[in-house]
């Protein structure tokens, strides 16, 4: 839908809010390619305060020229990690205090676009996640 023009590599590069609707103020977190919404598939989105939520890749189908909602976040909380997985992948969360949780991507219950989800590990104190990704 939306199509970052092409450049040299040393290019300045072109401003994220002349190409995507969003203000100065917001943060692109992640940039996932995607060439077909299969059914199949979901977007796995992680906070740094250890919210988790998986939605099907097609709900992401139709886009407005105003964009999408994809999460509700509480005050102070970030969206830090976006990723594609199937339900045949886990997923595997590091927090800064040293603790680690993998588990079946398919135990996340597929929740809509605008949903905050589910926590994703028990967090003690100011610890925060330090890395979310998926095993294939």
């Amino acid at each position: 839908a939306y199509q970052v023009p092409t450049a040299s590599r040393t290019a300045k590069g072109t401003p994220i809010p002349s190409v995507l609707p969003i203000s100065m103020d917001q943060v692109v977190t992640t940039v996932l390619p995607v060439s077909e919404f299969s059914k199949d598939e979901y977007i796995v989105l992680a906070t740094e305060q250890g919210w988790i939520k998986r939605t099907p890749l097609d709900a992401f189908a139709k886009t407005s020229s105003r964009g999408l909602t994809i999460a509700s976040l509480t005050e102070g909380d970030k969206l830090k990690w976006c990723r594609r997985c199937t339900d045949q992948d886990d997923i595997l969360l590091g927090s800064s205090g040293g603790m680690a949780v993998r588990f079946p991507a398919c135990t996340l219950r597929p929740t809509g676009r605008t949903s905050r989800g589910v926590r994703s590990m028990k967090l003690r104190g100011t610890d925060t996640i330090a890395d979310m990704n998926v095993v294939i």
